[in-house]
């Protein structure tokens, strides 16, 4: 009738190693979620710090919108080359823009360039981008203006537009 129990056996034990094992899962798992998402700001800007107040300068963005400002970008698959159009808004210089493939997570993987005035359009070559999805950010050689969208992966096309709307 009085059977001495096993060690192992009792709920006291199995709390004792299930409550420390179950925490240490739950911290890789917690650590690998947070490694799968990516940045949460997707336009890079800078910002003013006035005590604990992040201010940023929205003028390039209520600019863009004003302007009515929206472009299309678009691979040329047999050049390689990358074709901007724009197809709303007040009539944009014939000078060089500036485009940013900006990297989710990591700014040393971010590419820049110039896109050079081509009759209507603005063209560039194709930089080679990793397997991800990207920010866009196109903006006027004189920041006046700024527009931004996404690039997925693989993707031919994306549209550019202001991050405010008016």
């Amino acid at each position: 009738m009085n059977e001495p129990r096993s060690r192992t056996s009792g709920p006291v034990l199995w709390l004792v190693i299930g409550i420390p094992l179950l925490t240490v899962i739950g911290g890789f798992w917690t650590l690998w979620l947070a490694m799968q998402s990516g940045a949460s700001d997707p336009v890079p800007a800078d910002v003013r710090r006035t005590a604990q107040v992040q201010d940023q300068d929205l003028n390039e963005d209520v600019t863009a919108a004003r302007l009515g400002l929206r472009f299309e970008l678009a691979v040329d698959g047999e050049h390689q080359r990358l074709r901007l159009t724009q197809v709303a808004g007040s009539a944009s210089e014939r000078a060089p823009l500036r485009l940013a493939f900006v990297h989710p997570s990591r700014a040393d993987a971010d590419r820049r360039m110039a896109l050079t005035p081509d009759g209507q359009d603005w063209q560039a070559r194709l930089p080679i981008l990793s397997g991800n999805d990207w920010h866009l950010v196109l903006s006027d050689g004189q920041g006046r203006w700024r527009l931004v969208g996404t690039w997925p992966r693989d993707a031919r096309q994306a549209t550019l537009v202001p991050a405010l709307r008016q």
